[in-house]
């Protein structure tokens, strides 16, 4: 309750006082994490400065003792962006590092590196924190190392090892130094390795004899022995490496770090078979170490431990419990994602299970080139990460004498700019008023013109109408007129052909009584119902097959803004589309649509009669009218039809007003 209570207190030692009461809680973990919970909320409310940011790394770091990774993530975030608001660069820096960490611990190691890069640059631009310079290089160091990039791990070291010299800071130089070991002896350099190892046993010499982190000394002994151990191993100087094993024994604080007694003991078990000593004590050893990674849950131990083992069994003759050991090791391998551990259990099974010696084979062949290409991705990866970092702060150097430049340029600029405006201004104004009447003038001539020629245009289309329709009244008809009148007097013993021809001459005086009348009276022009006229054409239709038609006209078409040249193909072809299924389709339902689409128009004629196959049908007199009134509309035309079900024409164009 005093935690909670304390919340609104808002100096620095009470918020020290909170953290304090919160260690020394003896609860379960669901108690402290509520604890957080409340604290994280209350000082969400708080304003952002130096003093909260710092409580929210203090949460951050609780929640990650408590494996509350996300809340963490979260804490953490949180400052970076306060942080970012109040441009502070040094928690900016460590909010970059703490995310670097989160990724560290997860094994994501392209973005640890790339937040740790980011937070190093920080450190390094703000030259006051040289410590946490040196750690982020050392950080970078190590997830360079992790992902086997060791040359560039090596780079990153000897930064940071200058910086650790000049401010003597023993613990992170011990720290550098064994990782340097580790990375020379990746590139088997192994004599300089070891002088790196010696020279981390130095620095823990020192800390030991100034009193200095007791807790953490004698596992870090431990290690650098183990590593000199396991060195020796590999350049076959076994006795070297015994007494280096002997001595991570001798501390006997070893039994309370596991996973490190567990290592020794493997190690120093794999050195005596090095040196062909393949006793029972070797048996035990390994047994040993494979039972306490068994009981803390070390899955990459147990893989090392399961092809230690089966090195033993192969070396003791029993093959039997050798490859099934490294089968083991290598379903363990593929659950954990553990590449190398992968490689080196295959390489063991295609060497000696004699049966399935080519499908081990093929494995590791496959296995072998993915690590290499991984390899080569993640090399390209953090060297894209570290260049774009370093580009990022070229850039902003850049930018940043650019923009000064500029702003002295502009402040420069703005009086002249504003005396020029000021003058131009006036001259405008006389030039906009003596252009305004020329363009007035201008207008209106246009405009009389525009008109004239209107008018001559009109008078001429209806020159040109009428007369072609005193030629069809007067000459055409006038001649069916006659014929039909002399067919009638002709006396013929076939009255039944000479009603048909009298009833088609009949229709054609008819047809061409409407066109000329049509085009007397401009059927298509503006002040005509166009939705009346085509529905008028589609009521007119009748044939021997009973064909029910119908007509469906969009009525968002806005024909007033269709040309009428336009309205006149539309109609004829709406006209010939149903002559056709008069003539051919034996349809019993005919559909006529004319759509709106945007601004386009659609022309659809549907029947569901016989049909026809596109292929092999001729394309007659009918086909080439649809196509040539749909070119003059600028349109497409769409003909789909199959025998027994139908046929459909469509013709899809952009209305345009002339």
């Amino acid at each position: 309750m005093f935690l909670l209570v304390g919340c609104n207190k808002t100096s620095q030692n009470n918020k020290e006082d909170f953290f304090l009461a919160y260690d020394n809680l003896q609860t379960d973990n669901n108690t402290k994490e509520r604890i957080l919970d409340s604290l994280y909320g209350a000082y969400s409310q708080e304003r952002n400065d130096s003093t909260t940011r710092k409580v929210f790394l203090k949460l951050a770091s609780r929640y990650e003792r408590l494996g509350l990774d996300i809340k963490y993530y979260n804490a953490v975030n949180k400052v970076q962006l306060w942080a970012s608001e109040e441009k502070d660069t040094l928690d900016m820096a460590r909010s970059l590092w703490y995310k670097g960490d989160f990724y560290e611990n997860r094994q994501v190691f392209d973005s640890a590196f790339h937040y740790y890069s980011q937070s190093e640059k920080l450190y390094r631009l703000y030259q006051k924190d040289t410590l946490n310079w040196g750690r982020m290089l050392l950080y970078k160091a190590g997830t360079l190392y992790d992902t086997g990039i060791y040359t560039e791990s090596e780079t990153e070291l000897i930064r940071a090892m200058n910086i650790f010299t000049k401010i003597e800071e023993k613990w992170l130089l011990y720290r550098a130094n064994l990782l340097m070991g580790l990375n020379l002896e990746g590139l088997n350099e192994y004599e300089d390795a070891l002088k790196y190892y010696k020279l981390a046993l130095q620095q823990l010499t020192k800390l030991e004899k100034e009193g200095l982190l007791k807790d953490n000394l004698d596992n870090s002994y431990v290690t650098c022995y183990n590593n000199i151990g396991a060195l020796y191993d590999k350049i076959g100087e076994y006795d070297n490496a015994k007494e280096y094993y002997d001595k991570g024994f001798s501390f006997t604080e070893l039994k309370g770090n596991p996973k490190l007694h567990a290592m020794l003991l493997n190690n120093y078990a794999h050195s005596k078979m090095l040196s062909g000593d393949y006793s029972k004590e070797v048996d035990s050893l390994l047994s040993l170490s494979l039972k306490i990674r068994d009981s803390i849950g070390h899955e990459q131990g147990i893989i090392a431990s399961k092809l230690r083992i089966g090195e033993y069994y192969l070396n003791t003759n029993d093959t039997v419990q050798a490859l099934q050991t490294f089968t083991q090791a290598y379903s363990l391998s593929l659950e954990n994602k553990s590449l190398l551990d992968v490689l080196r259990s295959l390489e063991f099974l295609a060497q000696n299970d004699k049966v399935n010696k080519a499908y081990y084979t093929n494995r590791y062949i496959i296995f072998r080139d993915s690590v290499r290409e991984i390899e080569r991705t993640t090399k390209n990866k953090f060297a894209r990460i570290s260049f774009e970092t370093e580009q990022i702060k070229q850039e902003n150097k850049e930018l940043l004498e650019k923009n000064t430049l500029l702003l002295l340029l502009f402040f420069g600029s703005i009086v002249i700019i504003i005396t020029t405006i000021r003058t131009y201004n006036l001259r405008l104004k006389n030039r906009k008023l003596r252009y305004k009447q020329k363009e007035q003038l201008s207008t209106e001539k246009i405009y009389e013109l525009l008109l004239n020629e209107k008018a001559v245009e009109e008078e001429a289309r209806t020159q040109e109408r009428n007369r072609i329709s005193r030629e069809l009244h007067d000459g055409i008809v006038n001649r069916l007129f006659t014929t039909r009148l002399n067919l009638e007097l002709l006396e013929s013993g076939n009255d039944g052909l000479k009603n048909k021809l009298l009833d088609e001459l009949k229709d054609t005086e008819k047809h061409i009584r409407e066109v000329s009348h049509d085009l007397r009276n401009n059927l298509f022009s503006e002040s005509k119902n166009f939705n009346k006229l085509v529905e008028e054409l589609v009521a007119r239709q009748k044939n021997p097959y009973n064909t029910k038609f119908e007509v469906i006209i969009d009525k968002l078409i806005e024909w007033n803004k269709v040309s009428d040249k336009q309205k006149v193909h539309t109609y004829r072809i709406i006209q010939e589309g149903l002559q056709n299924v008069n003539k051919y389709a034996q349809a019993t339902k005919c559909f006529v649509f004319l759509l709106k689409r945007k601004n386009k128009i659609i022309i659809r004629i549907y029947d569901n009669g016989i049909g026809f196959d596109l292929q092999k049908t001729k394309r007659g007199l009918g086909f080439k009218i649809f196509e040539e009134r749909a070119n003059e509309l600028n349109g497409e035309l769409s003909i789909k039809s199959e025998k027994g079900k139908g046929t459909t024409i469509e013709v899809v164009y952009k209305k345009k007003k002339t």
